[in-house]
């Protein structure tokens, strides 16, 4: 609990939790411009450190609109964890207040080999 409590009032701060979740809306619409430029079939879509990577480029509005694609959910882990950058297999990651531009823009290097390596499997 006592760790808790000095987390909470000297690391994940009101500030640190707001510079959070704008890193995390500049990382989704990071990703979704790497996708609209590559025209492969994928997006981003969550809120602030919480997001999901899905294989369509149709709005998602509800879990109803999410189109099935679990060879490719797991050919982008298996390829991701390959590179050194963790999600889980169904394309959700929760970022971190440790993440640096680096780290950023490392995920954002190797994603973007795999949309070019596997472009013909990931374009609609």
């Amino acid at each position: 609990m006592a760790a808790g409590v000095v987390g909470l009032r000297e690391i994940y701060t009101p500030q640190a939790a707001r510079a959070l979740t704008a890193a995390g809306e500049q990382f989704k619409a990071r990703l979704n411009a790497l996708f609209a430029e590559r025209r492969v079939a994928m997006q981003a879509t969550g809120v602030g450190s919480l997001l999901n990577i899905h294989f369509q480029t149709t709005p998602i509005r509800r879990p109803a609109d999410v189109v099935s694609a679990d060879d490719k959910r797991a050919l982008l882990h298996l390829e991701m964890m390959a590179r050194g950058y963790y999600l889980a297999r169904r394309g959700y990651m929760a970022l971190s207040v440790v993440l640096g531009a680096d780290d950023y823009d490392g995920f954002l290097a190797a994603i973007g080999a795999i949309a070019d390596e596997y472009a013909s499997i990931l374009r609609d």
